[in-house]
């Protein structure tokens, strides 16, 4: 019904379409960092190569493992959530994602905030 699919390991190494749009969300996502161009494409490449052989919803936490190195224990699980949610998503480009999902923040007064990212307890889904 809401057209988002759970992948594993194994069907996103078999997946020539899932591994490039997870590129093209990796390439952007990865501006916000200050890494270098050619440090860049090596933590792309290296997030599609986690994405082969850890699940990352995994409970262990073996992927954010992987990334913090990188990006942080923090940025690196909210990388991993929203790459999650990405691939999942029916949207097959960034532009339709961008202009269809909600999100809300709840900062620390309780009130939420709409077009923010954090956690899939909060995600409103896309607007209809």
């Amino acid at each position: 019904m809401s057209r988002f699919k759970d992948f594993t390991p194994d069907v996103f190494a078999r997946s020539a379409e899932l591994q490039s749009r997870s590129r093209n969300w990796i390439r952007r996502e990865l501006q916000v960092f200050d890494l270098g161009a050619s440090n860049a494409e090596f933590l792309l490449e290296y997030v599609v190569s986690v994405l082969r052989t850890v699940d990352i919803k995994e409970s262990t936490g073996k992927a954010e493992e992987l990334l913090q190195h990188f990006l942080g224990s923090d940025s690196a699980r909210l990388f991993l959530h929203e790459l999650n949610q990405w691939l999942r998503s029916p949207y097959v480009n960034l532009e339709d994602w961008d202009r269809n999902v909600q999100y809300a923040e709840r900062l620390p007064n309780g009130v939420s905030m709409a077009n923010t990212r954090n956690t899939d307890d909060e995600i409103r889904g896309p607007k209809t």
